[in-house]
């Protein structure tokens, strides 16, 4: 979280703003506070059976919870190989939304530690947010309940988190150095083994799984043969063969996937090899859990028992190469088609029938990437879940379509801004006024009369030829009448406003539309400036909505332009 939000959340934060939630209330209504239990493992510690293994952290605090009737768990959060020194935790954010809506009211971890190594941060949201949202904040080891007044005010807390951000730091420098001295010795680090291998912690090598053994040769075989790699997944779920997610207890992903075979092709473990460097993390230098490239990688021949020869390996790996070549190849194909056949309404084509956004695609009427020759766009959704068909229509049949629309528009805008024009002109003669300005001008004479009525009821008063119960009611009525009159003129004066505003637009559009009024080539800017949305029916009609279609619909340059604009027969030149 950046100290810059920090000010904006505790002003913006009032004690009857939802997600603030009284504890006492809470408390004397349920006689207990509903608890989160979090739990957190470093990144660095993950995989590790240790005293802070999220086995035990979960006993522990799961464990405390039980034991003190005010306290009854609510959910319990776990971050599995997340740094301490950042607030960016998935179960974490999870665990504040619920503290922010109210359903969590105290949060109780193993220890300040698990909870962040950042002291800036851990310090800003014990001493700041919970307070705030009045939150009970425990960590069982280091004996901190923020309910007791001589825990908050403790100076051993800061220090402790201090100590907690050093140590991040401190532990992750001797990793890096512990890393660096594996790469170099050809070390294992860790137990987790590849599909077709088990660990041995004896010897601290791979060893070949004999149950699936079987299946990673038939794999082997026949990608060498030429079997797609499709084709592989399907036969080995033909096969029931166990999968790599299943052997590692994910029994999500039983399912053999193009991925699944890819997954073990590439990898150099099935010829020998030993490789270290495939990842990145260093919470010292603040980088993230990252994959690294091949070229990257740090290999390690003959370290176990291979799966197929350098002979075989090296055939895959050539495979490998001219598998990327030609999808690099494609891609730059694609790159170039992309260029000079771009998608000239981009987000603007939708369905008539179900409302959708159409899918643009190129087609060819042949088969083949390097043949492609037309543009399309087509309603996805079938009969069976929406109201339309699976409608195609072709770009360059929009083109004309949008083009004779635009021209029209434009045809159209230019001849009303000579309409306008006209209409101006008859205002400027001496003593015309446009519609509004006569109104404002009947408004002004209506309260000079007003106050005129005004004045004369007070001569009468004064004179005493009205009693003062007659003035004061006169008065009232004159005074009520003017400022309904006041209501009136700021309404039309608003109207001025918004007709000099929308005539001086209509203008400016108008000027800059000319120069394409006897354009013949599709113009990509125009479609871009001018259409907001296209809409294809199943009949083949096209409709287009102008992103201009309010101003040129406007009323009040309707009702201005019907003033002066009319026909012989009396009619609106523009109705």
């Amino acid at each position: 979280m950046a100290r810059k939000s920090r000010k904006t959340i505790a002003s913006n934060c009032p004690q009857n703003q939802i997600g603030y939630v009284d504890t006492a209330t809470v408390s004397s209504k349920t006689e207990t506070l509903a608890t989160g239990a979090y739990i957190r493992l470093s990144v660095e510690n993950n995989g590790h059976e240790t005293d802070n293994s999220l086995k035990n952290q979960i006993l522990l605090v799961e464990t405390f919870v039980r034991e003190h009737e005010e306290l009854s768990l609510i959910d319990t959060y776990v971050d599995n190989g997340f740094s301490g020194t950042k607030f960016d935790r998935p179960e974490f954010v999870r665990m504040m939304d619920d503290v922010k809506s109210g359903k969590i009211q105290c949060i109780v971890v193993k220890d300040l530690s698990r909870f962040g190594r950042d002291y800036l941060e851990t310090g800003y949201y014990l001493e700041t947010i919970f307070p705030l949202l009045n939150v009970r904040f425990i960590a069982i080891t280091d004996q901190f309940d923020s309910i007791r007044e001589e825990d908050r005010n403790s100076i051993s807390v800061p220090i402790k988190n201090m100590v907690n951000a050093m140590y991040a730091k401190d532990y992750s420098r001797k990793q890096e150095a512990f890393r660096d001295m594996c790469k170099k010795t050809g070390r294992v680090m860790g137990v987790n083994a590849a599909y077709g291998y088990t660990f041995s912690k004896e010897t601290r090598r791979m060893e070949i799984d004999q149950t699936v053994a079987p299946y990673v040769h038939m794999v082997f075989a026949w990608a060498l043969a030429g079997v797609s790699r499709a084709e592989i997944a399907k036969r080995m779920n033909l096969l029931g063969a166990p999968t790599p997610a299943s052997r590692i207890n994910r029994t999500s992903e039983n399912e053999w996937k193009d991925s699944t075979i890819k997954g073990i092709l590439y990898n150099p473990i099935y010829a020998g090899f030993h490789v270290m460097n495939k990842s990145k993390v260093s919470v010292l230098k603040g980088i993230d859990p990252m994959r690294t490239g091949r070229d990257e990688w740090l290999y390690f021949p003959d370290f176990h028992e291979p799966y197929i020869t350098m002979e075989d390996y090296n055939a895959i790996e050539t495979m490998i190469g001219q598998s990327k070549q030609e999808r690099t190849d494609r891609l730059k194909v694609r790159e170039e088609i992309r260029a000079q056949m771009p998608d000239v309404f981009k987000g603007k084509v939708f369905c008539a029938d179900c409302g959708r956004q159409m899918n643009y695609g190129r087609g060819s009427h042949h088969k083949g990437y390097k043949d492609i020759t037309f543009q399309y766009y087509r309603c996805r959704y079938s009969k069976q879940f929406a109201k339309c068909s699976n409608k195609k229509v072709q770009q360059s049949f929009l083109k004309i379509v949008v083009m004779d629309q635009i021209r029209a528009l434009i045809q159209a805008f230019c001849d009303r801004a000579t309409l306008l024009e006209e209409v101006k002109r008859s205002y400027a003669k001496p003593g015309a006024l446009n519609p509004i300005e006569r109104g404002l001008s009947r408004l002004t004479e209506k309260e000079r009369l007003i106050d005129e009525k005004i004045l004369r009821a007070y001569e009468d008063y004064a004179s005493k030829l009205l009693e003062e119960d007659d003035y004061l009611a006169i008065k009232s009525k004159l005074n009520a009448d003017k400022a309904e009159l006041e209501q009136k003129r700021g309404e039309l004066e608003r109207k001025h406003a918004a007709l000099e505003k929308t005539i001086n637009q209509y203008e400016s559009l108008a000027e800059h539309l000319k120069v394409f009024l006897n354009a013949t080539e599709f113009d990509e800017g125009l479609v871009k400036e001018l259409v907001d949305k296209i809409f294809v029916s199943d009949d083949g009609s096209v409709e287009i909505i102008f992103s201009c279609k309010d101003l040129f619909e406007s009323r009040l340059l309707k009702e201005y332009l019907c003033e002066n604009g009319e026909n012989e027969d009396g009619n609106c030149k523009i109705s």
